[in-house]
């Protein structure tokens, strides 16, 4: 029972209503007689609050049977899966074997195939197995082992049995004294028996079934023997001879496979040559000419014999092997200025020496501007030749002048003309003065080793194609990457060296491009780039036409004109220096490398700064190739740059190609 209280604002006070009761659902609820309540905890048979550690407990289990899963996981719940299947790493069935009568049975009712273990698995199988309804066995291990671990001596009638209606009707099994094997047929009543010995095998007849044992009955007989023999149940063979009907021994093979296979063989041989066999035989000639010795002089028949054989005679004669010439002249020796005389068969007949001879006369001919005069007419001739103009002449020799100048109307060098194929061309001394280039890729010349060359001469190079013609010296050196649409001039002007400092490059003339396709100009000089050493100026009004240059500005590095495409450009440049020094444009350097220490082949232009009012400016026309690097430079980082509005103007364009 409990009492039930309102509190009275008026009074202050708690004005009973009524007394506390728990009805029948308690559910672990308790009240005492002075209506103090409780609440007692939840157990496997009380009904009341969840504590905090069964609260947790129950917090880490599974919500729902819907987390189980079929696969092979740790600490989950097993459902089947879609083919009621489920996996498991060890499958654990307690109760059968608990008992030691109780058996355990797997698909009896409804499985029709049971798989135990996987491909490459070992499945053991304890105790005694038994095997019903099997169809076939598959053994993959090559040796079967019968009576495993089984004692010594035990190995009698070990082996396989076949069954039919539950009666062992064949078998191959070991005999009773383990020294025999016996096999049986299920069709036939025969048995047989092999016994391996020393000396061979014993083969036995027929022994009583089911009980393994019996004698040999004679199965063995021979027919036609043709050298076999029988003792007992031992057989033999014997060796064949001439009187003996046998096995072929190893040493008579041998003889007969040596002899010559029949057929139809020459025994003998008549006519101009005679042979008899068999086997080998001497072959004898027949005698054609009895005159036997050696001789110059032979007779040879149609068949090659020599028939007859006589000495030669005449301007030449033999003695046996030797050959003597006739005798045609007595004079034998040496001879000066020699009067000889030869007859019909080419032999000199008389010799004798002579004396020098007299030129008595000389002719010449004066013909295309040469003439000639000749002296000691009557002793030895002397020729004087002389043209007469060195003034051109058509079929005429050339002459140098006073001067050592020679004229022609035009000196026609020769000519070679070559496809681009992305491959190396290379000249030598010999090769032709013009080198003409065609098609649409690039290709590298390689000039002559200067060593074999004069200095001064020189090779025309046009690059008609679309693509660049590389030009190297000797060493693999570029001298010039030649644009298209270029001639060029390498001239030799050292022959003691393979790099490109050996050859001079000049362009010959340009196809001009009307207008100007691409131009910058730089005005309003910002002085120099601030890094410690710059000497590269910088601009502050810049005007860019075209893509064939590309100007970048650096107040810290100094501003810069990149070439985009090869080709023909002309510079200006007004000097905004106010200190003095060298001044002028280069092209590929460094930006703290002035014009003085700058590589020659590097300077494009230089000019000698005087003084602030000068106005000193220089310039430059001529080849660029596509990446140089343009800059404008002062002598020193410290120079004074003049940066009023009209000081440094440059100008760079594009004139040809």
């Amino acid at each position: 029972m409990a009492l039930s209280f309102n509190f009275n604002p008026f009074t202050g006070n708690f004005d009973q209503i009524s007394t506390v009761t728990i009805n029948a659902t308690a559910n672990g609820l308790s009240i005492d007689a002075n209506q103090v309540l409780s609440l007692g905890l939840s157990s496997t048979s009380t009904t009341g609050a969840l504590s905090s550690t069964d609260w947790n407990t129950f917090n880490t289990a599974a919500s729902s049977v819907t987390s189980a899963t079929s696969a092979n996981t740790p600490n989950t719940i097993v459902k089947r899966d879609a083919s009621g299947n489920f996996a498991a790493s060890t499958l654990t069935i307690s109760g059968a074997d608990t008992i030691a009568s109780g058996t355990m049975a797997i698909g009896t009712v409804n499985a029709s195939i049971i798989n135990i273990g996987r491909s490459g698995a070992t499945v053991n199988i304890q105790g005694t197995t038994i095997f019903e309804n099997s169809t076939t066995l598959n053994v993959s291990n090559p040796v079967i082992n019968v009576n495993t671990a089984g004692g010594v001596g035990s190995g009698s009638s070990s082996g396989i049995n076949i069954e039919e209606n539950s009666i062992a009707t064949g078998y191959a099994l070991t005999s009773g004294d383990r020294n025999s094997w016996q096999f049986k047929a299920p069709n036939t009543a025969g048995l047989a028996t092999i016994t391996p010995g020393t000396s061979g095998i014993t083969l036995a007849g027929s022994i009583t079934s089911g009980t393994n044992s019996g004698n040999n009955t004679g199965d063995v007989t021979l027919s036609t023997a043709n050298g076999l023999s029988l003792s007992g149940q031992a057989l033999s063979l014997a060796l064949s001879s001439s009187s003996t009907t046998g096995a072929l021994s190893s040493t008579d093979w041998s003889t007969f496979n040596s002899k010559q296979a029949s057929g139809n063989y020459i025994t003998a041989l008549t006519g101009d040559a005679t042979a008899s066999g068999p086997g080998s035989a001497a072959l004898t000639l027949a005698t054609v000419n009895s005159n036997v010795g050696t001789f110059a002089s032979v007779t040879v028949n149609g068949k090659g014999l020599v028939t007859a054989a006589a000495a030669l005679s005449g301007d030449a004669t033999t003695s046996g092997s030797a050959l003597t010439l006739a005798t045609v002249n007595s004079n034998v020796g040496s001879f000066t200025n020699a009067n000889i005389t030869v007859n019909a068969k080419g032999l000199i007949t008389a010799a004798s020496s002579g004396t020098n001879g007299t030129v008595t006369s000389f002719a010449f001919t004066n013909q295309d501007n040469v003439t000639g005069t000749v002296t000691n007419s009557t002793t030895t001739p002397t020729l004087a030749l002389a043209p007469t103009s060195s003034t051109p002449a058509a079929s005429s020799f050339a002459s140098w002048d006073a001067n050592k100048n020679l004229s022609a109307n035009n000196h026609i060098n020769g000519y070679t003309t070559t496809t681009t194929a992305a491959g190396t061309t290379t000249l030598t001394v010999g090769s032709t003065q013009q080198q003409y280039f065609t098609g649409t890729t690039t290709q590298i010349l390689v000039l002559p080793v200067t060593s074999t060359l004069v200095l001064g001469q020189s090779f025309t190079v046009t690059n008609n194609s679309t693509g660049v013609v590389t030009v190297e010296s000797s060493g693999a050196n570029t001298v010039l990457a030649q644009a298209a649409n270029t001639t060029v001039v390498y001239t030799c002007i050292l022959t003691s060296g393979t790099t490109a400092s050996s050859w001079n490059a000049t362009l010959v003339g340009a196809s001009l491009t009307a207008p100007i396709r691409s131009q910058v100009t730089l005005n309003t000089a910002a002085g120099l780039g601030s890094t410690a050493g710059v000497v590269a100026l910088t601009f502050t009004n810049n005007t860019v036409t075209g893509t064939d240059l590309t100007y970048a500005a650096s107040t810290t590095a100094g501003d810069t004109i990149t070439v985009n495409t090869t080709g023909l450009y002309a510079i200006t440049f007004t000097v905004p220096d106010q200190t003095g020094g060298f001044d002028g444009i280069t092209k590929n350097t460094a930006n703290t490398v002035n014009v003085a220490s700058a590589t020659i082949s590097n300077v494009l232009s230089v000019v000698t700064v005087i003084g602030p009012a000068s106005g000193n400016h220089c310039g430059y026309t001529g080849l660029l190739n596509a990446g140089d690097v343009i800059r404008f430079v002062v002598s020193a980082h410290t120079n004074t740059i003049n940066t009023g509005a009209d000081a440094g103007i440059i100008n760079m364009a594009k004139i040809g190609v």
